[in-house]
C-alpha cells in the first residue's frame, strides 16, 4: 500500500469527475474501474447507513459508513467501487480526483 500510495503522489493532477448515484438494498456501482483516478470521495445525501465493497457487497462484511447527512469518506483506488444499504435507497454524491 505505501508503494501505491507514494505512485499516486508522483502523477499529476488532471482534472475532476463529479456525479450522484442512488444506491439501494442490491449492489449497486457507484464508481467504475478508472486508471486515472487518484481519489475518489463519497458523501452521504441521506439518512441510510452504506456498505463499501466489490461487486459482491452486502451489509455484513462492507465497509460501513454511517447514515448521517453529509458523513464521507475518501478512497485511494482506481478499482471499481460498489455500495448496497440496508433498506430503502440513499443518494451519495461522488467527487473523482484524477490524473493526467
Amino acid at each position: 500500500m505505501a508503494n501505491e500510495q507514494i505512485w499516486n503522489r508522483e502523477r499529476q493532477f488532471g482534472g475532476i469527475a463529479t456525479g450522484q448515484v442512488v444506491v439501494s438494498t442490491a449492489a449497486t456501482e457507484i464508481a467504475p474501474y478508472r486508471f486515472s483516478r487518484m481519489q475518489l470521495d463519497i458523501c452521504i445525501i441521506g439518512s441510510q447507513a452504506v456498505y463499501l465493497g466489490t461487486s459482491s457487497v452486502t451489509v455484513s462484511p462492507g465497509a460501513y459508513l454511517a447514515g448521517v447527512v453529509g458523513t464521507g469518506i475518501g478512497v485511494y483506488s482506481n478499482a471499481a467501487i460498489y455500495a448496497v444499504c440496508s433498506a430503502g435507497t440513499v443518494a451519495l454524491s461522488i467527487f473523482e480526483s484524477l490524473s493526467s
